[in-house]
């Protein structure tokens, strides 16, 4: 109103002085200018006034820049003509200097004028006043009857007159007769106007009134109501009445201050509850399990919750002062007191005026009753909009107020008019609306319809006036609604309310609410404050009290103590979890009485807790998680499993931590899927459920580890939604499975070794649980649809292959049946007839979809995956490995019919119980037939489904090893193992399972150049490699796989039937390399491993397994002793299993028992576990001679020896047909194993005869004194022939170490040599030539004897294992190592051996062979004591050296130079000996050398 009156009066008075300025400046005449300010005249009546001013304007204008005269006269002219006419000529005189305004009788002519106005008083002679008068006076306005204003105003004057009264007093008088009636309102105030009374007057005589009182007691009320109706009635200025009122503005701010500080103790106070001054009831039946259910009276264990809330009352009484109720504040605080005064009349504008002088909130916090006023008058303004949106009703709608309608709040009938009109006067009250709850849910409910309009109306949601109405009604929120909570008298339903309106949001924005509200809105509003302070110490109270027995009372304290300030309870909750684990059942149980909206803030607190930064993960002492995460995981899976709260802020903070690198909370969503799905990780799982968990969905719900799932239908469902809400679901597979790589790359930086294995393993168990949790509760095409392909996973997301392939391989075979459903239709409405199709069509159609898909797949992978891999093997058999499951090509048919006989005995024992009820009866039989029905479809539904893929694999077989070339099998088959099979072995025990089944499927199904001797030669070589990269879990699975591929390989050990059945003549028992023939199904028998071979082959394999894992526990590595036996206790039943092998194992594992004790307590515990399985194990034990036999084999060997060496001839023939030195290798080689029969006899006939003594003792036939004679005597013996028994055993593995150690010398540097060899070795020689030959010459100082016992022991090398070919069953890899890690790949080198320089050699090795043939013998009695001493100082380096070996998966590049080999340890003797490692030709074959040279920058086997 006053904006529109100012631009009223500036608009004429900015035209005059337009005028009046074009006068002067000659642009108008005088005549013209007064006649244009007559017609304004017309229509403005304040033109006089306005033009005297303008008219000042340009007279001082004028005199200041001193005009000429033509403008002075104008100026005379136009003055002239409106004087007397529009302006008095005595008001211009007066203003204006030109007219002699300044001049000195003028001025003091006004001067005088305004004294004789303004100063003069009127006497009056108080002494003729009559006390009649007033007590007429006050007669005649107290009258009720009397409504008229001027007949009291007549009587008012004569009364005055009659009775000579005080005018001023008459006036005081009516404000005091206006105060007793102010019921009178409009009568009172007319008479004032009419009685003329001026508003000064009026001020100081309410001035005179309220400072009387403020030394003279209470100021009452009505005398507040009196001047608020002045106020509002704009009788009396409300500003210049506060400057009588008090306290000032400085005692205002001191008080607010003080009164803060003072509700910050009561905070402080009300924490601590003194149980001391609780007194103790006694009731008689005050037992554990003896509730009274009543709010504060309920009793427990003689303890009264009333009796302590009284406490905390009296406690705080004391730190209050007495005069704190709010009418002795607003009678001392008249500013306060005016202000409800103002807020009870209606008068908002004018206590708006008083508010905004206050402090934030200060009213308010100071008088509850201003806070009351403040709500009725917002619930009065919106009642007519809340029964027009919302249909519920909260009782009768509030009176209007008496006075001053037009002066109070618009009604609101928009939502526009709600954000103009409410809104701003809701600031000024903020949560203190909580004091009247009926306002604050019409509020609730009248945001929640808008926001729910906005979600129904899509114009709506559009539109940008409806974002800034969203946008500040979530501020009001924020602000005011929620914090109201803590405020209300623990009100559930206002809670249900917020909670309907907190649903429309993100949990985002409600989590920032909830902050807001835990931290900003406490420190803000100090009554919020004290509240928090009384739930803590109560909540503290009920903890203490918490336990099993009293879950349901302190249950209902802990809800009701939550409707108040939930935040607060669950931080002293959590705390108290995360201190005690045995509270975590307790806890869950009693919060089943909160609200929804309480239980949404548990959800943040519980991740306000998890992301604290006060709190380390990880123990100080031993680097292990910390127990308070743990307890919180357990807490937080069985609270989400039990109750229904949402998930989605949980999860979304796992991913958040997984994005940031940071593995220790997934242990957080492991617990909530494990509790919430009934899905466990699948480590340690019995024989039985491996086999269900190979079947259909049914079996493996019915027999595998998922017992849960049907009792948490509800919770997973929860779950599922939750995951598919925030697109969480392939988020977090692909972030689980990025996590693995960065454990091993980043994490493990930072933390202990054995805790990055233990988070590696959790991580797995995570991805497996998680992706078994979506696989179960998701459709296949929507599966399909939300994983993404392998390809993009591998090149987008970088995944590795087995993580990539164990995401997508369940939508490879959905898309396959899909293609093949497509076709079948197709093809049925081509030919428009309903018959089924035969199985070959089916199969046709099958096979068909199956190679679409996989040739596809194989396409993409090909560019993604390293070239080297697909040197040697080919795309086709990596893609059908990786994608198949146990389900594809295995039926447990056993499984099926455990499970099957379960149900119908079930069935049967449900017939015979009589105590159930019909209908319970006839539904659980209902139940268990589908079950029956759905194993048997399933089980029917498999078995083709198998069939179909075996048929497939069957007609591929000879395609899937072919791509290889002859003399790169060996490589081919090191790739097999180290790309497909050891990565996949590793990852659950399903997989391991999976792995050993399909290599024993290629093998029976014949397949074409899959050596499978020479895949279990490289399996078995050096197991060592593979425990050093491996974690606990990975050890465990491995340790599964090799315990079956053990299984079948002592199957055809231990009958010589079953191995001519299954195994002689068949493609992977052939010894010597075989091309494709014109017709695939015909193969060449000739050169197939005899059974006897096959025995020793497998001596072989024992041995080595035994040589390693002695060595492994000989040394100090914990990761490789920890693994070691894990894998050991997993193949327990298969080895060891030969007398000699399990005494060095007994012996070494008794010794990590008591050596590791107190100092690493879990290997020695898990040496003591091995132990006593080892000794009460129930297998088959063999000595030497029972498990091969050795001169069989030495023979046969003796005989391929020689075949052999003619077939090399020939070779030889056909490569360089002239060589001078062919034949003196021959004979070289004929003169050597002629030399060492007799050797070889006389140890095997010293063994026999010790086996005799061993029986007839056994049987009694030896006398013991004899015995033990003979005994010690044979003992001698057996030194002697130790060395050659061990020797011809280990003679293909001595020259393979040999051998592979001088190649990977080239790559290492002089140091780490001489570490190797305990010895500085001589420098090496050159040959020149484009084949340069590598020899390892004979150090200078070194005697003949170490010559010829190397010498020997080639000669026993050649002689126990015939040399083939590279890629041939017998032969060992060029480098056992090579073909197995990255960080044992050796140097890139190119090295060839021709054949005159292998003749040369072998001359040299002849001449010298008989001169020093009785040395040798010698030597062989006599073992060298330096070289024994030496093994025994180099026992503590092996394990270094080991360690040092393995590295964790590095850059390719970096193999060139850092990486080392891996010195071998005997079994049951320390480390071989400088000499036994002494200087020997290094021969590569061709093909090694390719292989060598091509695969230097290929990524070979690493941690998955």
């Amino acid at each position: 109103m006053t904006t529109n009156l100012k631009v009223e009066w500036d608009a004429p008075q900015v035209e005059l002085l337009q005028i009046c300025r074009r006068v002067v400046s000659s642009e108008m005449s005088p005549d013209a200018a007064f006649a244009l300010i007559k017609n304004i005249k017309k229509t403005n009546t304040s033109v006089s006034s306005l033009l005297t001013d303008v008219l000042w304007l340009i007279d001082m204008e004028i005199s200041m820049e001193k005009k000429n005269e033509d403008t002075l006269k104008r100026f005379n002219e136009f003055l002239a003509l409106i004087s007397n006419q529009i302006v008095p000529d005595d008001v211009l005189k007066l203003e204006l200097d030109i007219l002699g305004a300044n001049e000195h009788a003028t001025r003091s002519r006004v001067v005088k004028m305004k004294t004789k106005l303004y100063f003069k008083q009127l006497k009056f002679n108080l002494l003729r006043e009559e006390s009649e008068g007033y007590a007429k006076l006050i007669t005649e306005l107290l009258d009720t009857n009397n409504s008229c204003v001027s007949t009291t105003l007549t009587k008012l004057h004569r009364l005055i007159g009659q009775f000579n009264v005080d005018p001023n007093r008459v006036l005081d008088i009516i404000l005091e007769c206006f105060e007793a009636s102010p019921q009178r309102r409009r009568f009172f105030i007319s008479l004032l106007a009419d009685f003329k009374a001026s508003a000064d007057d009026l001020c100081n005589i309410l001035g005179f009134k309220f400072t009387f009182y403020q030394q003279n007691g209470d100021t009452p009320s009505s005398l507040y109501d009196i001047a608020a109706i002045l106020c509002s009635e704009r009788v009396v200025d409300l500003i210049s009445l506060c400057s009588y009122l008090s306290p000032k503005q400085d005692g205002i701010i001191s008080e607010h201050k003080a009164r803060i500080q003072r509700d910050l103790r009561r905070a402080k106070r009300a924490e601590v509850i003194s149980t001391s001054a609780v007194p103790i009831e006694v009731h008689p039946q005050s037992t554990g399990a003896a509730f009274v259910d009543d709010s504060l009276n309920a009793t427990i264990a003689g303890v009264s919750f009333a009796s302590v809330a009284a406490q905390q009352d009296a406690e705080d009484a004391k730190l209050v002062d007495c005069d704190t109720s709010d009418d002795v504040i607003l009678a001392k605080n008249q500013k306060l007191g005016l202000t409800y005064a103002l807020l009870m009349q209606g008068a908002w504008a004018f206590a708006k005026q008083l508010l905004d002088r206050f402090p934030e909130f200060y009213a308010v916090n100071a008088s509850r009753c201003i806070a009351l006023s403040i709500a009725d008058m917002i619930e009065r303004s919106m009642d007519d909009f809340y029964e027009e949106k919302c249909k519920l009703g909260l009782g009768e709608p509030l009176a209007p107020s008496l006075f001053a309608d037009t002066h109070s709040l618009e009604i609101v009938g928009s939502w526009s008019e709600l954000i103009s009109v409410v809104l701003p006067v809701l600031w000024y009250l903020g949560p203190y609306i909580a004091y009247r709850p009926s306002a604050t849910v019409k509020l609730v409910r009248l945001i929640s319809v808008f926001f729910d309009e906005k979600a129904a109306d899509n114009e709506l949601a559009n539109s940008t006036h409806a974002d800034g109405v969203a946008n500040t009604l979530i501020d009001v929120i924020d602000e005011v609604l929620v914090p109201s909570l803590s405020l209300s008298e623990l009100n559930y339903a206002l809670s249900e309310e917020i909670w309907h309106l907190l649903s429309h949001f993100p949990y985002t924005l409600r989590y920032r609410m909830y902050a807001h509200w835990r931290s900003v809105h406490t420190q803000r509003h100090s009554l919020i404050s004290v509240q928090r302070g009384r739930t803590l110490g109560m909540a503290r109270y009920v903890v203490k009290r918490l336990s099993k027995e009293t879950v349901r009372m302190m249950g209902r304290q802990l809800g009701k103590l939550c409707h108040s300030h939930p935040v607060v309870v669950f931080d002293c909750l959590l705390n108290q979890i995360q201190t005690f684990e045995n509270l975590i059942e307790p806890v869950v149980e009693s919060i089943r009485f909160l609200s929804d909206l309480e239980f949404d803030v548990l959800s943040f607190c519980i991740i306000e807790h998890l992301a604290s930064p006060d709190k380390q993960q990880l123990k100080a002492s031993d680097g292990s998680l910390s127990p308070w995460l743990q307890s919180l995981a357990t807490f937080v899976g069985t609270v989400f499993l039990k109750y229904n709260m949402e998930l989605t802020g949980v999860l979304q903070y796992v991913a958040n931590q997984l994005k940031n690198g940071k593995s220790f909370d997934l242990l957080i969503l492991r617990e909530i899927i494990q509790n919430m799905s009934g899905i466990e990780p699948t480590a340690g799982l019995t024989s039985d459920q491996l086999e269900a968990l190979s079947g259909g969905q049914t079996l493996r719900l019915e027999a595998g580890s998922f017992s849960q799932v049907r009792t948490n239908r509800r919770a997973m469902l929860r779950l599922r939604d939750a995951l598919a809400k925030e697109n969480l679901m392939v988020g977090l597979a692909i972030l689980i499975a990025q996590q693995r790589q960065c454990i091993v790359f980043v994490e493990s930086n930072d933390i202990p070794l054995k805790l990055a294995g233990k988070m590696l393993d959790q991580c797995q168990e995570a991805l497996v649980q998680f992706g078994s949790f979506i696989r179960s509760n998701l459709r296949q095409d929507e599966y399909s649809s939300r994983i993404m392909s392998v390809p993009e996973l591998i090149a987008k997301y970088y995944l590795s292959t087995d993580a990539a392939f164990y995401l997508c391989r369940p939508s490879f075979m959905h898309r396959v049946y899909n293609a093949f459903d497509k076709c079948r239709r197709a093809l049925r409405e081509s030919d428009g007839s309903k018959t089924k199709l035969d199985t070959n069509r089916k199969f046709a159609i099958f096979k068909s979809a199956f190679d679409e898909e996989l040739s596809d797949l194989e396409q993409k992978l090909v560019h993604l995956l390293p070239e080297a891999l697909w040197a040697d093997m080919s795309a086709k058999v990596f893609v059908i490995f990786w994608t198949l499951t146990m389900y594809d090509i295995s039926v447990p048919k056993a499984a099926y019919e455990r499970e099957i006989q379960r149900v119908r005995r079930s069935f049967a024992s449900l017939a015979e119980n009589t105590e159930i009820s019909k209908t319970k009866r006839s539904k659980e039989e209902e139940q268990l037939r589908g079950v029956e029905k759905k194993l048997s479809d399933e089980l029917k539904r498999q078995g083709e489904h198998v069939e179909r893929v075996l048929s497939i694999l069957r007609h591929d077989k000879e395609l899937l090893f072919a791509d290889c070339a002859p003399n790169m099998r060996g490589m081919q088959m090191a790739r097999f193992l180290q790309h497909c099979v050891l990565p996949r072995a590793i990852f659950t025990d399903i997989d391991a399972v999976y792995c050993a089944h399909f290599v024993h499927l290629l093998h029976q199904q014949r397949t074409g150049f899959f050596q499978t001797v020479f895949f279990f030669d490289k399996l078995f070589n050096d197991i060592g490699i593979i425990l050093a990269a491996l974690t606990e879990n990975e050890a465990n699975c491995f340790g599964r796989f090799l315990s079956l591929m053990l299984e079948i390989v002592q199957r055809w050990h231990g009958d010589k039937n079953i191995f001519e059945k299954e195994c002689y003549g068949f493609p992977g028992f052939m010894t010597k390399l075989h091309t494709r023939n014109a017709d695939a199904n015909i193969e060449n028998s000739n050169g197939g491993m005899n059974f006897e071979s096959y025995r020793s082959l497998c001596h072989k394999w024992q041995f080595r397994m035994a040589r390693s894992c002695v060595g492994i526990l000989n040394g100090s590595s914990y990761v490789l002793m920890r693994n070691c036996l894990i894998m050991m206790t997993k193949m327990l039943q298969y080895f060891p299993i030969i007398e000699s092998h399990i005494s060095s194992v007994q012996k070494v594992v008794i010794k990590v028992r008591d050596t590791e004790k107190g100092t690493r307590n879990d290997l020695s515990l898990m040496a003591a576990s091995y132990a006593s399985h080892l000794h009460m194990r129930k297998t088959n034990v063999f000595t030497e001679s029972q498990f091969h036999n050795r001169s069989v084999f030495n023979a046969a060997k003796k005989t391929t020896k020689t075949i052999v060496s003619k077939s090399s001839e020939s070779k030889r023939v056909n490569v360089a047909a002239t060589s001078p030195k062919a034949q003196s290798e021959g004979e070289a080689k004929k003169a050597i194993l002629k030399s060492n029969e007799g050797e070889v006899k006389k140890s095997n006939d010293i063994e026999n005869t010790k086996r005799d003594v061993d029986v007839k003792r056994s049987n009694g036939d030896v006398d013991p004194a004899k015995s033990s004679n003979s005994s010690r005597a044979s003992q001698k013996q057996e030194v002697k022939v130790e060395q050659k028994t061990m020797g011809t055993i280990n003679s293909s593995d001595t020259k393979k170490d040999v051998t592979h150690s001088k190649s990977s010398a080239q790559n290492i540097p002089e140091d780490k040599k001489r570490i190797l060899d305990t010895h500085e070795s001589p420098p090496k020689k050159k040959l020149k030539g484009p084949s340069a030959e590598v020899v390892a010459t004979v150090s200078k100082q070194s005697s003949k004897s170490d010559e010829t016992k190397r010498a020997r022991e080639t000669v026993v090398n050649s002689k126990e294992e015939p040399k083939m070919e590279e890629g041939e069953v017998g032969a060992s890899p060029p480098s056992s190592h090579t073909p197995l890690v990255d960080s044992c790949t050796s140097k890139k080198i190119r090295l060839s051996k021709t054949l005159d320089e292998e003749g040369s050699r072998r001359e040299k090795e002849k001449s010298k062979h008989d001169e020093k043939r009785e040395e040798r013998r010698k030597q062989r009695e006599t073992p060298s004591s330096l070289s024994v001493s030496k093994s025994k100082s180099s026992v503590d380096e092996y394990a270094k050296l080991r360690e040092k070996s393995w590295k964790r998966p590095i850059d390719p590049g970096d193999t060139n130079e850092n990486t080392t080999k891996m010195p071998r340890r005997e079994s049951g003797s320390s480390e071989r000996t400088p000499e036994s490692r002494g200087s020997k030709t290094v021969e590569l074959s061709p093909a090694a050398t390719r292989s060598s040279s091509k695969h230097h920058h290929s990524r070979d086997f690493q941690r998955p």
